[in-house]
């Protein structure tokens, strides 16, 4: 079997990397860091999937160790070979194992192949994971070996052997679980069983004293059952007695019922009787009495609140004002909205005509214009063209200041002055720069401060060429350039100026001594022009409104006006139009109040007729003041309780019939004068035997509660005499268990140590060989025992490996690899990685690995990693 190319996509650091693999020896020699280790893990995974999917702490999970470090699909594809057939894995990975895709891919037959196995390995190499990492797969600082059951059951996998042998570990492992859960420590199952036996007699041994201590409380309950019922048959023989003597007892109480119920009813009737003088004859419902009340109340509020609808002396005044006013009728909202809307054209277009007339200092102003730009009016962009002109002689004026102090500092240096001089001149440029740097962040100065920076410039320049050693044509050469700037630029300035003195003089603005005049004057001349335009624009928005329109509209709103009002200003419209809407609003309100008023004094007058008529109906002689309504509150009560009483003096009568009819009332009148006293005296023999009674049926819930307590305590003992015997019956049973297991561990061992002998002799051959490749060394001997362990054979006594130094132990543990690999594939042969594994070789033993690899080659095809070229092996 062997490895053709694999294509990652992304894992962990490695992101689109295909390799393609020789069928001999493949090195990949990259530095630390590369991702090799990376890549021998993703050939693993493509086989048998992740390792610790199970762990709780991401760190550990392989899955999250080699996430892809970039975005991207998570996995990738590996083609390999096998028994002559190609195929290709392709997996990509998900957040967890259940969003993964898995296919196996027949690379001639492109067909894929289904009901896979997650870890394919297993089918592929005949070994679990940990025995492929234990053989195939040699990990970084890993070459040590360890025995794995699949590793076993793969050197035994022949014809002849059963099934069973290749789980022999596992029955192993069982056995001892076994006999170890039996007898081993405490917990195990003799000696609880022991220790359970030894309780359940001791607890068997009280069943005696228990069964004595049960018939004792039997025949305590017994007895106390027998002087329990005699007591309550004297109970009985009372009772009768007392219910003789309380019939007459109770005819004595009916008696005072009687005439309690007699004496009810006489005071009932006599405050009937006095109710009845304070309502009337007539039959009164209390529904329609509260009619009435309603009306009075009514009637009571609607004339308080008639005193405040009533209009006043000034607002009857008013209102007649106010008739007389809209004698023709009260405009509407409509009207009043047209109105007010000719009003606002009316001042729209007034107010146009006034802002477009100009006033008699404009007209002058207007006039001076057009005289002074009778000849020509310039544009406003030749203005604005001339003020940036004059910007840039302001600047020139101001470079041409700068390098003639260039000039002069060049030529001083010229004169050969002594460096003090240039000290001195620095020491004026760091004045400058400090002044420049207050004037410009602390009190905000722009203009000094562009000044002193300009003349610290200078300064630091001619400091510098005075202390410098250049010769004079060198100063000569820099003297005639500055020379010719300032020329060009002072003809610039000339030119310039010309023009701009010579726009100004053509509109008679006189000689000019400062720049800052010239600028003034060109603000002048922009502001002009604009005013100008202002002018000529408003005299032809005033010639161009329309005045006829304008007329008629306020001829229309007086004729309007007048209907209402005299002598309508035009100037006024507004607050005349504010005075009608007001006029309306009061005649409105006035006019509404004083028809509210009229209704509710009609409705006043009807109420009033139906109160007096219910008066003279039921005779009440009540008189319509403001006490009215508390009379007929007085009235409702007085009627409420005289139905109320009435009603009750009927149902009370019903009673007393009903009494009479149910009892012997010549017997209420016979009462026995000694009956109380026979009531006593059985009552406190009553007491006394109620007393033995509960002291019997206490002592009989002792008696009874102790002989349950026995009861259940001989059901236990009961339960623990079966528990005994089954737990006595188990315990044989387990040590006859435990003596076959152990005996069964012993003949199986024996039996698999003698089996597997007859393979450890290659195997030894084998690591004999591969050793000798890889050291070039025949003095060391090694034993390999029948549990296929390596011992080291040094003076007739046998040593472990594990005291070997890294190298030897590296090497043993390689060497054993092989052996074991040739044991188990003897048809063919997989693919083997390796993964720097002579890290801890002397440069001496290098070269044996080196021979080591090759030779293996010859029958095994090696992935081999190293990150040094010392390490590295030509194919």
């Amino acid at each position: 079997m062997r490895l053709i190319r694999c294509h990652i996509e992304n894992f962990g650091k490695l992101s689109d990397v295909t390799i393609d693999f020789d069928k001999n020896i493949n090195c990949i020699n990259e530095e630390n860091g590369w991702g090799k280790t990376t890549l021998a893990s993703f050939i693993k995974v493509m086989f048998y999937g992740f390792e610790n999917e199970t762990k709780r702490d991401n760190i550990a999970k392989e899955r999250f160790i080699y996430k892809p470090w970039q975005a991207g699909a998570y996995g990738g594809q590996l083609t390999f070979e096998e028994n002559g057939n190609t195929y290709t894995i392709e997996r990509i990975f998900g957040e967890k194992k259940s969003a993964d895709t898995y296919k196996l891919i027949n690379a001639d037959t492109k067909l894929e192949r289904k009901k896979l196995k997650d870890n394919i390995g297993e089918e592929l190499f005949g070994i679990d994971l940990e025995a492929f990492k234990n053989t195939v797969f040699v990990g970084q600082q890993d070459c040590q070996l360890e025995v794995k059951p699949d590793m076993s059951a793969k050197l035994t996998d022949k014809a002849e052997v059963t099934s069973d042998l290749s789980n022999f570990e596992k029955i192993i492992q069982k056995i001892k679980d076994e006999y170890n859960s039996l007898s081993y420590n405490k917990n195990s199952v003799l000696p609880k069983l022991r220790d359970e036996i030894s309780f359940l007699t001791v607890e068997i041994s009280k069943k005696e004293r228990i069964e004595s201590e049960l018939n004792e409380a039997n025949e305590n309950i017994k007895a106390t059952k027998i002087n329990k019922l005699a007591i309550e048959e004297k109970i009985n023989e009372i009772a009768d007695k007392q219910k003789k003597i309380q019939e007459v007892i109770n005819n004595a109480d009916k008696k005072k019922e009687y005439e309690r119920k007699q004496k009810d009813i006489s005071l009932e009737e006599s405050e009937l009787e006095e109710l009845k003088k304070s309502i009337p004859d007539k039959k009164l419902e209390v529904s329609k009495l509260n009619e009435e009340i309603n009306k009075a109340n009514d009637y009571k509020y609607k004339n308080k609140s008639l005193e405040e609808m009533k209009l006043t002396s000034i607002e009857v005044g008013n209102l007649e004002k106010l008739k007389a006013l809209f004698v023709n009728g009260v405009p509407s909202n409509t009207e009043l909205e047209e109105i007010e809307s000719d009003i606002k054209k009316y001042n729209e277009v007034s107010a146009l005509k006034y802002n477009s007339v100009l006033s008699s200092e404009e007209n002058i102003k207007w006039e001076q214009l057009k005289a002074k730009y009778k000849e020509r009016l310039p544009e406003t962009s030749e203005v604005e063209g001339l003020m940036r002109n004059w910007e840039d002689v302001k600047s020139l004026k101001s470079n041409v200041s700068n390098k003639n102090a260039e000039v002069t500092a060049y030529n001083n240096t010229k004169s050969n002055k002594k460096n003090s001089i240039s000290y001195m001149l620095w020491g004026i440029a760091a004045v400058a720069i400090v002044v420049a740097i207050i004037s410009l962040a602390v009190i905000k100065l722009p203009i000094v401060g562009l000044v002193s920076g300009a003349f610290a410039v200078v300064m630091a320049v001619l400091g510098f060429v005075l202390s410098s050693n250049k010769n004079n044509d060198e100063l000569e050469t820099k003297i005639a350039n500055l020379n010719l700037e300032i020329n060009t630029a002072n003809e610039t300035i000339e030119k310039l100026d010309a023009k701009v003195r010579a726009f100004l003089s053509e509109f008679n603005y006189g000689e000019f001594y400062t720049d800052d005049s010239i600028t003034h004057a060109l603000d002048e001349v922009n502001r002009e022009l604009i005013q100008y335009q202002s002018f000529k624009n408003r005299k032809g928005q005033e010639n161009s409104i329309v005045n006829d329109d304008n007329l008629e509209l306020g001829k229309n709103i007086v004729r309007k006006l007048s209907n209402y009002y005299n002598d309508i200003s035009e100037d006024l419209f507004e607050k005349t139009l504010y005075s009608l809407k007001s006029d309306c609003t009061e005649y409105n309100r006035l006019n509404d109040k004083q028809l509210r008023y009229e209704n509710n004094k009609q409705s006043l007058d009807n109420i009033k007729n139906e109160l007096l008529s219910f008066n003279d109906e039921y005779n009440l002689n009540l008189e319509l003041n403001q006490n009215y309504v508390d009379e007929l509150y007085r009235l409702e009560k007085n009627i409420i309780k005289y139905n109320e009483i009435e009603k009750r003096v009927i149902e009370k009568r019903e009673e007393l019939h009903s009494f009479e009819e149910v009892n012997d009332m010549e017997a209420l009148m016979t009462v026995d004068a000694n009956a109380a006293e026979k009531v006593q005296e059985y009552a406190n023999q009553n007491n006394a035997l109620y007393e033995k009674r509960d002291a019997l049926i206490n002592s009989l819930h002792v008696y009874q509660k102790t002989s349950d307590e026995l009861s259940e305590k001989l059901d236990e003992i009961e339960k623990k005499e079966l528990e005994l015997e089954s737990k006595t019956e188990l315990y044989k049973e387990s040590i006859f268990r435990d003596e076959i297991l152990k005996s069964t561990e012993k003949y199986l061992e024996e039996a698999k140590q003698n089996y597997l002998k007859k393979y450890s002799n290659p195997i030894k051959e084998a690591f004999d060989s591969y050793y000798s490749i890889l050291t070039n060394d025949d003095s060391k001997k090694y034993e390999i025992d029948a549990k296929l362990e390596i011992q080291l054979i040094e003076q007739g006594t046998s040593h472990n490996i594990a005291h070997l130094s890294a190298g030897y132990s590296d090497m043993v543990g390689l060497c054993r690899r092989l052996a074991m690999i040739d044991a188990m594939y003897t048809q063919e042969k997989p693919f083997l990685i390796f993964d720097d594994p002579f890290v801890n070789l002397d440069e001496d033993k290098i070269q044996g690995g080196k021979n080591f690899l090759k030779k293996i080659s010859e029958k095994y095809q090696i992935i081999y990693f190293t990150c040094h070229d010392s390490r590295v092996i030509e194919n």
